[in-house]
């Protein structure tokens, strides 16, 4: 960073002293500190949009399933139905069935009737 830069300048110019040694570093971590912080504070941002994501994602997922849910319970319903006209149709059939015999057997009797 530039503020390590300064400190490694300050150092190189400056007599070997522990005291200017000691600044030098002071420099560099208020630097570092700096950096640390704002580091700190991006990886902050950035989990509270995660978390964000996550749980849009999980509301989404929450209302998939509801929509699956409800989809299965109406396939149900609509195959129900369909056993019930099935059933209404078989019936149908069989009295279909039953009116053409009564009428065949009707229409026997009438002709041997016409017959005789």
């Amino acid at each position: 960073s530039a503020g390590a830069a300064v400190a490694a300048a300050v150092v190189a110019a400056a007599p070997a002293s522990n005291a200017s040694q000691q600044s030098a570093e002071a420099i560099t971590s208020s630097e570092d500190m700096r950096a640390l912080r704002a580091t700190v504070s991006a990886m902050g941002i950035r989990m509270r949009r995660l978390e964000e994501a996550a749980e849009e994602a999980k509301a989404q997922s929450e209302a998939m399933d509801t929509h699956v849910e409800n989809t299965a319970r109406a396939a149900n319903v609509a195959l129900g139905e369909a056993r019930v006209a099935s059933a209404g149709v078989v019936e149908l059939r069989e009295v279909v069935e039953l009116n053409e015999r009564h009428t065949r057997a009707a229409l026997n009797g009438t002709v041997t009737s016409c017959q005789n």
